[in-house]
């Protein structure tokens, strides 16, 4: 899977990328825009990436002469073209690889040679594109699927575009106009959670950690346990457990976005508690990762008492933690 962190102006957005598994870093070439950066600033900012990660230029209908020059200062691997370039102006570059955005998607027919790009009719603006109108069984083109992603979405999208070379975000990784290495990281692990090979995966992990287990006795068989708060029929927050003997495991702890920070997380946990002690439960585990504030957990007496380093990608580890009732 081929993921694109676009409009980078730091170079620590562009390591965040790198760093979490991006396959692809962007960056707006031409004059003008809120993410415009010069050549050599692209240069400084990309000298550490490895040849693994392409280094992507963005062009809005430059003269052929300006992209080949700065794909040459920057050191660009891509040129990414945004503007109303057609198939002699692609030709017109020689042999430098092209990503073209196509918001018209009545266009894509007339594109050959290259990796489609399909966007929202203003990229950048944070609104989840529309593509109902795309003929996806039609595209013998690789394409990116841009416009809207979020951290949030990602994983529903890439469910839906199953086809897709890759996935491309920008403004959807930022905080207050400014990359956010989190929101990065986040983005990149819901893609990676997201894709069907991961069942395998996510069941090997399931399996070390009941090794765990079973070195504490406790086996099946399991019953699920699950709490939800509503209010006149609108969802809030849920609890999914799993009881094995005296132990529960917590599958998931949700908070819907318009209702976090109201208590409701503290609740859910307080409540799986009380059941806990009136059912002879003598542990509560749940599993989460680095990059989702362990502490949290922490704050309500719960600690690490296993960790796997790198996993599911590296710098991001799998903790495992217990609560003794």
């Amino acid at each position: 899977m081929n993921l694109k962190i676009c409009g980078n102006m730091e170079k620590s957005s562009v390591d965040a990328a790198v760093k979490a598994g991006a396959t692809h870093v962007g960056f707006i070439m031409s004059a003008g825009f809120r993410r415009s950066v010069s050549a050599d600033s692209v240069a400084k900012m990309t000298m550490d990436v490895p040849k693994t990660v392409k280094k992507v230029g963005v062009f809005v209908n430059e003269p052929i002469d300006f992209v080949k020059n700065t794909v040459k200062s920057a050191g660009l691997d891509v040129v990414q073209l945004h503007g109303a370039e057609d198939m002699a102006y692609i030709r017109a570059l020689g042999d430098i690889s092209v990503i073209k955005a196509l918001s018209d998607f009545s266009k894509i027919p007339e594109y050959d040679n290259v990796i489609l790009l399909l966007d929202a009719p203003r990229g950048g603006s944070g609104k989840l594109a529309d593509f109902s109108a795309v003929k996806f069984d039609d595209i013998s083109l690789p394409y990116f699927i841009a416009g809207g992603l979020t951290p949030d979405n990602i994983a529903e999208v890439v469910k839906k575009y199953p086809n897709a070379y890759g996935f491309d975000v920008s403004s959807g990784v930022e905080t207050d106009g400014k990359k956010d290495g989190e929101k990065i990281k986040t983005f990149i692990w819901n893609v990676t959670l997201s894709q069907p090979e991961d069942a395998d995966f996510s069941a090997g992990l399931s399996e070390k950690f009941d090794d765990f287990d079973a070195d504490l006795g406790l086996k099946i068989p399991i019953q699920t346990i699950q709490f939800k708060i509503e209010n006149n029929g609108i969802f809030q927050a849920g609890l999914v457990a799993r009881q094995m003997g005296t132990s529960i495991d917590i599958q998931q702890l949700f908070v819907a976005e318009p209702f976090r920070k109201a208590g409701l997380g503290h609740f859910l946990l307080k409540k799986i508690e009380t059941y806990a002690k009136t059912n002879d439960i003598h542990y509560l585990t749940l599993n989460t990762l680095s990059i989702y504030a362990p502490n949290y957990y922490q704050r309500y007496g719960f600690h690490v008492y296993h960790t796997l380093n790198d996993c599911p990608l590296k710098g991001i580890d799998l903790l495992r933690l217990q609560k003794e009732i």
